[in-house]
This record gives C-alpha cells, sequence and structure tokens, in this order.
C-alpha cells in the first residue's frame, strides 16, 4: 500500500494546533529546566534588551517511535537571555524527553 500520510501538511497542522493536545503548562515547564539545565555559549551585544519567556513550537515530525519536537525558546537568565532551540522526543504514548539543546546566552556589555 502507498502512503498515505502527507507528512509536511501534518507537521504543519500540529504546529498550529498543539495547544489542543498538548498540556502548554507541562510543556513550558520541561522547556525551562531543560534551558536551565544547560551551558551555553555567551554573546555580547550594546543593544541587548532581554526579553520574556518565549516557547515556540517550530517542528513537529513524525517518525517510528512518536514525534520529534522542535522548541524554540527565549528564556531570560541572571544577566540575560538565552536563546535557542531544544529538540524533544514525544513517545506515542506521551511521554517527553530532552534529545539536545543548542543556544546562546545575549549578555548586555553594559553588565
Amino acid at each position: 500500500m502507498e502512503k498515505i500520510i502527507n507528512k509536511e501538511r501534518l507537521e504543519k497542522l500540529l504546529i498550529t494546533n498543539w495547544t489542543s493536545f498538548l498540556d502548554r503548562n507541562k510543556l513550558l515547564a520541561f522547556v525551562l529546566s531543560t534551558v536551565r539545565n544547560q551551558k551555553f555559549s555567551i554573546a555580547t551585544s550594546d543593544d541587548f534588551t532581554n526579553k520574556n519567556v518565549i516557547v515556540k513550537l517550530s517542528r513537529f515530525e513524525l517518525t517510528n517511535t512518536g514525534f520529534e519536537v522542535w522548541a524554540d525558546f527565549n528564556v531570560p537568565q541572571q544577566n540575560g537571555c538565552a536563546v535557542g532551540t531544544t529538540e524533544l522526543a514525544l513517545s506515542f504514548d506521551g511521554k517527553l524527553s530532552h534529545v539536545q539543546t543548542i543556544g546562546t546566552l545575549l549578555k548586555s556589555n553594559n553588565v
């Protein structure tokens, strides 16, 4: 039988509607704890402004074991803001696990 799922359209649907089927508070808490436990490279800037917490899903790909989920983040931290993407694995039974996180800690030159 031919594959009947259009993965690109499924991903677009899942990214658009993820708050309908995922507990956003648990996802936010998971991403925040993941970011808090990371060591980031540091970049400084004269025009840096610390932002509010932002977590946005940018990828939601179907895999053989569940979904690969990418969450882009801006997370204020002491004297800076962590900015990047964390890759998560979401199993079909709803368990979320951390795969990897990449990002940068932005700091002001004035600190």
